[in-house]
């Protein structure tokens, strides 16, 4: 904990009482509902692992883009109040998802080779690799099963004759 040691005053300890937590949700379409379970749940486990009295009140529904709610904990010699803000946009995400999957691939494909061309992949990798990482394993992944999904079709037309193009050339 941070120490006050402004001079003229004796030295104490400064112990955070409030917070905000802001909280911007996965891309996943959960609600307020199903979030608010995950942070029950989890205050649930760190009660039982530390110290700790936690009371967690319902959440409120302020608008389409805002919710809350609030908690407050208490240890042996301290106490503090978490406002946690949680900003909705499940309509953007229902929304995307209602977006044919062919167009996003082609969209996540083109955003790769622009981060490419454009030398955003290596000023990440330069300023934090492990960051890059994390991007590279999903576009690999993403790689990976437009591959794997492209082969069994392609076979198939082939086989039909319905796309030359899939054809192994001949010898």
């Amino acid at each position: 904990m941070p120490v006050d040691t402004r001079i003229g005053e004796p030295e104490r300890r400064s112990v955070v009482r409030h917070r905000r937590v802001i909280y911007v949700h996965g891309y996943d379409l959960q609600g307020v509902e199903g979030y608010y379970g995950m942070f029950r749940n989890g205050l649930d486990r760190f009660q039982k692992n530390w110290p700790v009295r936690a009371e967690l009140g319902p959440f409120q529904i302020h608008s389409d883009g805002w919710a809350s709610w609030q908690v407050t904990t208490a240890g042996r010699n301290w106490q503090a109040r978490i406002d946690y803000e949680f900003i909705r946009y499940d309509d953007v995400v229902a929304a995307n998802m209602k977006r044919p999957i062919l167009g996003q691939i082609v969209a996540s494909l083109r955003w790769m080779l622009d981060d490419l061309v454009s030398g955003t992949t290596a000023r990440i990798i330069r300023a934090a690799w492990r960051f890059e990482l994390h991007f590279a394993v999903f576009q690999l992944v993403l790689l990976a099963w437009i591959t794997c999904r492209s082969q069994p079709a392609c076979l198939a037309r082939s086989r039909s004759g319905a796309a030359p193009y899939c054809r192994p050339r001949q010898p």
